[in-house]
């Protein structure tokens, strides 16, 4: 599995993860509620989820600045809430390592294609548009069985 240029370090209150910067429309930092739109432009419609209580439930959301990655969807854009992003390029030789199938087919959810080394730490590299998709299928069903 590889990807030429730019990944996103993404790190929530507990863990750090990687993520393909091509994924992302936009990124931005969150000022309290603020609107994306600007005065008299109509904003696309977006959800907002919390990315770290997405994957794991005992992450809670931090208390510091927030950021936004804005992830786009075939039927709507999505904005994943984290604490903290950098930017990250491969080193000559570096690579995300793709998971065997055996070990993939054992995930409870496909979000995670590999995991690569960052400073000798293994750490997993997400599909931010799958978990943006999914986020947004669990909202549906979510307020279908309130």
């Amino acid at each position: 599995m590889s990807y030429d240029g730019l990944l996103l370090l993404i790190l929530t209150s507990r863990h750090r993860y990687l993520a393909p910067r091509s994924q992302i429309l936009e990124l931005c930092v969150m000022t309290g509620e603020a609107s994306r739109a600007q005065p008299g432009e109509q904003a696309p419609p977006t959800e907002r989820f919390e990315l770290g209580p997405l994957l794991d439930p005992q992450d809670p959301p931090g208390r510091t600045r927030r950021h936004a990655l804005l992830v786009p969807t075939p039927t709507q854009n999505v904005v994943l809430l984290v604490d903290r992003v950098e930017d990250m390029w491969l080193e000559p030789g570096e690579r995300i390592q793709a998971f065997p199938p055996f070990f993939a087919r054992k995930l409870r959810r496909p979000w995670f294609p590999g995991a690569m080394l960052y400073h000798d730490v293994p750490v997993l590299v997400l599909d931010l548009c799958r978990i943006a998709q999914d986020a947004l299928n669990m909202g549906r069903e979510a307020r279908w069985e309130a």
